[in-house]
């Protein structure tokens, strides 16, 4: 048998690596700090862990189930595959607009990449560890004020 890839270099997407429970969700929204666009909020929360967490929540208005689902696949591929793109120590719900319309892989990892550029690259309790990445201000809602 192989050796296990160094967690930097797995490329799978485990149950570790996503938001499973109410009590998880309610967190980051709790947390009320969020970037968005036109079709796309990212939530977010610090998770003290060394690792980022993502959870989807489509609502029925993007589309009927076999639309809803092809949505969650898309993001949760995109996530999977650019998980060294997302800041590190954080979870992060994902909640696509009404009008979702991106059906394709590349503009669903566009979009969120987009989006990304606009958070810190590590949580605060991850600051003093391993190199320093670009920082920025993490939004917050106008509409929750």
């Amino acid at each position: 048998m192989t050796n296990h890839a160094e967690p930097s270099d797995d490329k799978r997407l485990r149950k570790e690596d996503r938001l499973l429970t109410k009590k998880q969700f309610d967190v980051v929204f709790a947390n009320r700090r969020v970037v968005r666009d036109d079709r796309l909020s990212i939530f977010n929360a610090p998770n003290d862990l060394e690792h980022s967490r993502l959870g989807l929540v489509v609502s029925k208005k993007v589309g009927n189930a076999v639309r809803r689902n092809r949505v969650k696949r898309l993001m949760r591929e995109a996530f999977r595959l650019n998980k060294e793109k997302w800041p590190l120590g954080f979870d992060f719900v994902v909640l696509p607009a009404p009008a979702y319309e991106d059906n394709s892989l590349a503009k669903v990892e566009s979009r969120m990449i987009q989006l990304l550029s606009k958070l810190p690259r590590k949580a605060p309790h991850l600051k003093n560890r391993g190199e320093k990445g670009q920082e920025s201000a993490i939004k917050e809602d106008p509409k929750d004020g």
